[in-house]
């Protein structure tokens, strides 16, 4: 019967030990992926860009909204979570058919480059208008430092994030 006890004991020791481990090592995991985050948000811009900030009742304007994402970064996918309102004017989304990756520079870095999305905007009343951003959910391949698979080869770890354009600010004159 004290074996028995002494054999509880252990087996208790051991499990609380391992769920503690296995918590510390949650823990390690999660604060690396809120650091690969960061980073990422770093590397990958979602920008938007107005042909004019300055229209007149019945005017056009067009708006892009470009990627801009580090070479160090692949992006295996993304999706639109919310799109961008424009309060104070009609719009129509260009359907973009083939997205066209650029190699450009932003902010005194390499980038590559795609235009997401393409709206012809007519305002319709006079005043300032803030365009709200268009945010998108991406899955990005990041290298994994942590897990070198040789001196020039990295693992690459999936990670998901949302980011989010610029708001715009647009006045419509009569």
């Amino acid at each position: 019967m004290k074996n028995l006890k002494y054999f509880w004991l252990f087996v208790t020791c051991l499990t609380v030990g391992l769920g503690f481990a296995q918590e510390q090592k949650e823990l390690e995991n999660k604060v690396k992926l809120e650091s690969v985050i960061k980073d990422l948000n770093q590397d990958v811009h979602l920008i938007a860009e107005a042909s004019k900030t300055q229209v007149s009742v019945d005017g056009e304007l067009n708006i892009e909204y470009r990627l801009y994402v580090s070479p160090s970064i692949g992006i295996s996918g993304w999706e639109i979570t919310e799109k961008p309102s424009y309060e104070g004017f009609d719009f129509e989304t260009i359907k973009l058919e083939n997205l066209k990756i650029e190699n450009t520079t932003y902010k005194g870095k390499s980038y590559r480059m795609v235009v997401l999305r393409k709206d012809i905007l007519k305002a319709t009343k006079s005043g300032d208008y803030d365009v709200a951003p268009l945010q998108l959910q991406i899955t990005a391949e990041v290298a994994d430092a942590t897990k070198k698979l040789d001196e020039l080869k990295f693992s690459m770890q999936e990670v998901t994030t949302t980011i989010v354009s610029n708001t715009l600010k647009i006045n419509v004159k009569l």
